[in-house]
């Protein structure tokens, strides 16, 4: 497990981003979960107030799925529209798995603040957890 520690837990998605890229080698192989997650997306102003359609932003769309399942699960590019999308992530379990390895949503329930040190799925490529918006916990093989 390798620490990471960045100075603006109240801006951090654009660090988390690079360091997803720079550890990414598989882009169109793998999906990532994101889980025990607690972010913040950027504003986009106010309502119209003149009846047009509103456009739904990634990080609204991402928050309405996690609502049903308490997961959320995105291949790369979504992933990097909704850290685009999020101004900071202030807690978050974030596992990149092979598109051929699959989950039961329904039972996968990884927590950043675990006393297990190892990853959640012994399957997973990396696994990311963001406690407080500045410690970042990569765990690997």
């Amino acid at each position: 497990m390798k620490v990471l520690k960045y100075d603006d837990a109240n801006n951090n998605s654009g660090y988390l981003v690079k360091l997803i890229k720079s550890m990414t080698h598989l882009k169109s192989k793998c999906y990532w979960v994101l889980s025990d997650i607690d972010f913040v997306p950027f504003f986009h102003g106010d309502y119209s107030g003149i009846g047009t359609m509103e456009k739904k932003w990634p990080a609204y769309t991402a928050l309405e799925e996690y609502e049903k399942s308490n997961v959320i699960i995105l291949d790369y590019k979504q992933l990097m529209q909704f850290l685009k999308d999020v101004q900071t992530l202030r807690n978050a379990v974030i596992i990149c798995l092979e598109d051929n390895d699959k989950i039961d949503i329904n039972n996968f329930r990884p927590e950043v603040e675990s006393p297990n040190k190892d990853m959640y799925d012994n399957r997973a490529i990396y696994e990311i957890r963001i406690l407080d918006g500045d410690l970042f916990y990569i765990i690997s093989d």
